[in-house]
């Protein structure tokens, strides 16, 4: 299993301690990586909504 595939899987189960959905890359992103780097770690998805939906990102 590749490391993408395991990414994806994690996006059904939802938000969590180490789990954010972000729709857009902005300040909000930066602050919940440094949270995230300041305790246990966890995976930023952005440009998924808060259900789980793929939104995309406009750069």
């Amino acid at each position: 299993m590749t490391k993408d595939s395991k990414n994806i899987k994690t996006i059904p189960s939802g938000e969590s301690e180490t789990v954010e959905f972000k729709t857009s890359f902005d300040r909000e992103v930066i602050e919940t990586l440094v949270a995230f780097a300041n305790t246990k770690g966890g995976k930023v998805f952005v440009g998924i909504s808060d259900n789980g939906k793929a939104a995309g990102v406009q750069i």
